[in-house]
């Protein structure tokens, strides 16, 4: 095999890696949602998918072996905020056995941090250059694409006007289903303002429509604030003026408000759930939510500069955490852990804002990681959301300094062969 076809090779399995890391699990438990009646039997759809991910990245790395990617200095410094995390989890639960995690959890959270987030990781680290950008739009928008029309037409709740929180299907709940498709409202702009032919065109926009009923109907407020989020950001990113994008993006923030009333009433009529959720003032989860968050608070004043501890512990809660992603590295982590992310987080807002700016064609992929870590602020915790960290090194690691413009330009030029 000549050294050409083994690059083209190691270039398709590189940008299928990432299509799978990035809307893989969607496409993959939507389709085969009838072999999940409940939560405890998603295991036989998502441990065999989990597999293929981390056999996957495993193929990548192998192939890259000799292939010489140094890391930048923030994606060393993703790799010293995970060795400090790793040395707090060890601690607490081998050493100081200071906190009691259920077998089963113990094993999902080493297979989230290691076999889902480490590994797939330093294979992006080490294929990043041989992944066709391009095609990861195409495949990702055709996956999940596929994916939200599956959903749409085997799951009739989503075709009506729903009174309930509804769940994509037994291993993707309301908070899932809500951001799948956000995500895919998000990756199908991208791949219409890229596409030349009509049709794709059209199609873009189906999706697009299927994806916001399902991103509403889903009852999550979640995805909706982060919609917000992204479109300030995106509207006062994308102009040359910094200045002009901020008025026009307070000019439709204006707007919005002004209009409140018919928001309101078309939200009610797509979604009469998410409109209640969204203007309900105290909930049971947002009390937990707060008692979570003040564990935290006082787990830090414990021990400000390295955290005290590793999850969250109340009564009738052994293990927990803070659905805080600024409050949980504090707590595990303290002042050292916090500098660390806020660095590299920084860095990704540049990164990103820069992308934008530039109308860079893989801007789509720094706004996915907005929409990440938007999701971590209010819900979940950063060692279970593998995307969050994967696309960091992806654009770390591609969009070095003074490279963003350059890459753009050179897109077009697809590297697979088709």
């Amino acid at each position: 095999m000549t050294s050409e076809k083994k690059d083209n090779i190691l270039r398709v399995i590189s940008t299928i890696n990432v299509v799978i890391l990035l809307v893989g699990y969607g496409f993959v438990t939507c389709l085969f949602s009838d072999s999940m009646s409940s939560g405890q039997e998603s295991h036989i759809v998502t441990v065999p998918f989990r597999a293929l991910q981390l056999g996957l990245s495993l193929t990548v790395i192998f192939l890259c072996l000799n292939k010489k990617q140094p890391a930048t200095t923030s994606v060393r410094w993703i790799w010293v905020f995970w060795g400090l995390l790793l040395m707090r989890f060890i601690f607490d639960v081998y050493i100081k056995m200071s906190i009691n995690i259920p077998a089963s959890r113990l094993t999902q959270i080493w297979m989230y941090m290691v076999a889902l987030t480490l590994i797939p990781m330093y294979a992006v680290q080490k294929s990043y250059r041989y992944i066709d950008y391009k095609q990861l739009l195409n495949w990702s928008f055709y996956l999940v694409g596929i994916t939200v029309l599956w959903l749409f037409i085997t799951n009739e709740d989503f075709q009506t006007r729903t009174t309930v929180r509804l769940e994509a299907n037994a291993a993707l709940g309301s908070l899932g289903a809500g951001y799948l498709g956000l995500t895919s409202i998000i990756i199908s702009y991208f791949f219409y303002k890229q596409s030349e032919r009509p049709i794709l065109k059209i199609a873009a926009w189906v999706i697009i429509g299927v994806s916001v009923l399902i991103w509403l109907r889903a009852g999550s407020r979640g995805p909706i604030l982060a919609f917000i989020t992204i479109v300030t950001f995106f509207l006062v990113a994308q102009r040359r003026n910094i200045s002009v994008g901020v008025i026009v993006a307070l000019l439709i923030l204006f707007l919005g408000y002004v209009s409140l009333d018919y928001i309101i009433n078309w939200l009610a009529d797509i979604s009469p759930i998410l409109k209640e959720r969204l203007f309900e003032r105290e909930t049971s989860q947002i009390s937990d939510r707060a008692a979570s968050y003040q564990f935290a608070i006082d787990s830090f004043w414990k021990n400000p500069l390295i955290g005290h501890d590793f999850a969250v512990q109340r009564r009738g809660l052994p293990y927990g955490y803070s659905h805080n992603i600024v409050l949980e590295v504090l707590m595990q982590l303290g002042l050292i852990g916090f500098v660390i992310l806020l660095f590299i987080c920084l860095k990704g807002f540049i990164v990103s804002f820069r992308l934008i700016n530039a109308k860079n064609p893989d801007a789509w992929l720094s706004i996915i990681w907005l929409e990440k870590i938007l999701l971590l602020c209010v819900s979940g915790t950063y060692y279970f959301q593998p995307e969050f960290w994967i696309l960091m090194v992806l654009l770390f690691m591609k969009y070095r300094r003074n490279t963003v413009k350059h890459n753009a330009m050179i897109y077009k030029n697809s590297t697979i062969k088709r």
